[in-house]
């Protein structure tokens, strides 16, 4: 989402697709699922609080309520790490970005989701006006992995 602010430029740099997260005996760890699969289903959000700015856990319940799904949210922890150790403790479910598939844990699954349409953005944000040569650096360094994606 980007966050109008006259003082902020930002860009999406891509948009990465979100994953389930099961934990893995779970009777839904074995195909692709659906958002109203996963709203039967008890769900951890993170990061828990408010912001003046959308997190990702604005996110995941804006993809529920899009749809006319009610989510049941059973837990709101503080980040990614405590959210899969709950669903690796057969608590609950949750939603991650592709790259959390990478952690390859044994006592939980990442299991697609079968509308591919379902992403997140991510994005960069910087103070407007002309970039320093840190920033154009870390713009350079940034396109060269989005690239090699």
């Amino acid at each position: 989402m980007i966050i109008p602010d006259e003082l902020v430029e930002q860009t999406i740099l891509f948009h990465e697709p979100l994953f389930a997260a099961l934990p893995a005996n779970h009777l839904l760890a074995e195909s692709e699922l659906t958002l109203k699969e996963l709203a039967e289903n008890p769900m951890i959000l993170y990061p828990a609080g408010t912001s003046s700015t959308p997190t990702f856990a604005d996110i995941c319940s804006s993809l529920f309520t899009s749809r006319g799904l009610t989510l049941n949210v059973t837990q709101q922890v503080n980040d990614l790490q405590t959210a899969l150790g709950l669903v690796a403790s057969e608590m609950d479910v949750t939603l991650v970005s592709e790259q959390v598939n990478r952690l390859k844990r044994d006592d939980v699954v990442f299991i697609p989701l079968q509308d591919k349409s379902i992403t997140s953005p991510v994005i960069f944000s910087r103070r407007k006006g002309p970039m320093d040569d840190i920033t154009k650096s870390t713009m350079d360094i940034l396109n060269t992995l989005i690239e090699s994606r």
